[in-house]
């Protein structure tokens, strides 16, 4: 699911790159959550666009913009004030979201 701003994978890479160290468990949260945002792009690229209503899938690319600009301002939080413990919050609310917005709406 492409939208005109930066994914959320390039994103949490870009972060992995930059210039603040980070322990591997903060490693591990953004291999996680980059995982779930192309499990979601795969889920909806492939099952919900065959599957679900058009409502649906204007649900899952709104939902996905908010994810996705709410990941972009955790981060650009994060490179300014440094706060770990908030991005790395953010980051597993990310992937657990992205997890749980792959089912089907009952009679789709």
């Amino acid at each position: 699911m492409s939208t005109e701003q930066e994914s959320i994978g390039s994103s949490l890479i870009g972060l992995l790159h930059g210039g603040k160290p980070r322990g591997l468990e903060a490693v591990a949260l953004c291999a996680e959550a980059i995982a779930a945002d192309a499990r979601f792009n795969l889920w909806v690229g492939t099952i919900a666009k065959q599957q679900t209503t058009e409502e649906h899938m204007i649900e899952l690319v709104d939902l996905y913009d908010r994810l996705t600009s709410a990941c972009l301002l955790a981060v650009e939080v994060f490179e300014a004030r440094g706060d770990s413990a908030m991005l790395d919050r953010s980051i597993q609310s990310l992937a657990r979201q992205l997890l749980e917005a792959r089912v089907l709406p009952s009679g789709a």
